[in-house]
């Protein structure tokens, strides 16, 4: 079921339907297995241990293998060329991470019990958050238990997951999980380079980062929305460096521009007699 809570704690792993494969190992077809989202699930797969993966390319014949789940990590633009010769073998569900194409599809070429998902390369630490929606061949009550389970049993090697009943939920997702990871990383870097611009050396400018990012999310852990925006007007005193700061992102200042206006307010406030 999907929730609105605004609530940033992240959704327990799991569910109930997992219960039907505990200690059951299943066998997982990835096409484009070879690619970078494919080789990061053919690799968190084996690591978990319990289940198989085969790798199969995107030229080879799904047909010649039996499987538990197909995962298709095919680009968008190379998924015709795919469903034009292989769209299930209505044994198994198809899950696929190919951003902005809808079920309706896959639909198009014969496909059925198709999960549409969305994810991010955390998945090879296993604390990626996956966000995922299901046809309606998934709810038909033959196929309620029995391919949901392993559906369930796969995003709980990749890490946090939640199912919404919106598809368009899927091109936001896209934005904030498969892509936003990428912008978070560049934040990261962006306070790094900062750092080591500004003389720290680099090893410590990592480490100066990595725990504000910890702590950080040991704060969203235990935060609302509502509380988020208290914290940052908390933080930010009246015509202090945190202040400066915040109206430089208002303007539209990159996050370089803003740490270097509040390390030069910070300097101004040392001048200060």
């Amino acid at each position: 079921m999907e929730s609105y809570e605004s609530n940033f704690r992240l959704p327990l792993r799991g569910s109930n339907y997992q219960s039907h494969l505990h200690g059951v190992s299943m066998r997982v077809g990835v096409i484009g297995g070879y690619g970078h989202l494919g080789s990061i699930l053919i690799e968190r797969i084996a690591h978990e241990g319990t289940h198989t993966a085969v790798a199969v390319g995107v030229d080879d014949h799904p047909k010649a293998h039996e499987v538990d789940l197909w995962v298709v990590a095919v680009p968008p633009q190379d998924m015709e060329g795919l469903l034009a010769s292989w769209c299930g073998d209505g044994m198994a569900p198809i899950l696929t991470f190919a951003a902005g194409l809808p079920l309706s599809y896959y639909h198009s070429y014969g496909c059925t019990n198709v999960v549409r998902a969305m994810t991010n390369i955390a998945a090879s630490e296993g604390e990626a958050m996956s966000v995922w929606i299901a046809d309606e061949d998934m709810s038909q009550a033959a196929n309620h238990v029995r391919f949901r389970s392993r559906i369930y049993a796969f995003f709980e090697m990749l890490g946090h997951s939640q199912e919404v009943m919106d598809e368009r939920r899927l091109d936001t997702a896209t934005a904030m999980i498969g892509s936003g990871i990428a912008y978070a990383l560049r934040a990261f870097q962006d306070f790094v380079d900062f750092g080591v611009e500004e003389g720290v050396p680099l090893e410590d400018a990592v480490l100066w980062t990595g725990g504000t990012f910890i702590g950080l999310l040991s704060l969203i852990q235990v935060c609302d929305d509502e509380n988020v925006a208290k914290l940052v007007t908390q933080i930010a005193s009246p015509n202090g460096t945190t202040e400066k700061g915040l109206e430089m992102l208002d303007a539209g200042c990159t996050l370089h521009e803003t740490l270097q206006v509040t390390a030069d307010r910070c300097r101004e406030l040392g001048s200060l007699k």
